[in-house]
């Protein structure tokens, strides 16, 4: 019988968190297209663009996050994002005092980057309180 390594427990770990992850975020995604909802209009090249469509009274803060490959770099964005987290890939935005209507997330990027690269995430708690919604957005 093969022994395991210390890596090879490390992979079964991000392996099952990853399945975990994307098992808890099923119930959200169907539910978060009641009030916010996100799609890209654009997910290729040095530039993206994704489209919030906010319906009736939007949440107090809404929650972006943006996922590119490690060593792309974002040079300009319209709304400024928050943070950028150079060694996962990830931008982060926090949307507050959005009303409702269609809302445009713009990013410019030092390099081009494939639509299958990219992904992202939506979050934000209902106005009338209740466990935070999340949407995952994909091209």
């Amino acid at each position: 019988m093969k022994k395991l390594t210390c890596r090879s427990l490390f992979m079964i770990g991000v392996l099952c968190a990853g399945l975990l992850g994307c098992l808890t975020a099923l119930p959200s995604t169907a539910r978060a297209g009641g009030i916010v909802s996100c799609k890209y209009l654009r997910a290729g090249g040095h530039n993206i663009q994704l489209e919030l469509q906010v319906a009736g009274k939007a949440p107090v803060t809404i929650i972006v996050l943006q996922n590119f490959p490690v060593g792309v770099r974002i040079v300009d964005s319209r709304p400024a994002m928050k943070k950028y987290n150079k060694k996962k890939g990830q931008a982060k935005w926090l949307l507050k005092n959005v009303g409702p209507g269609r809302k445009i997330l713009s990013m410019e990027l030092d390099k081009s980057v494939k639509p299958t690269e990219i992904n992202g995430e939506l979050r934000y708690r209902p106005p009338n309180g209740g466990p935070m919604e999340t949407m995952l957005i994909t091209p």
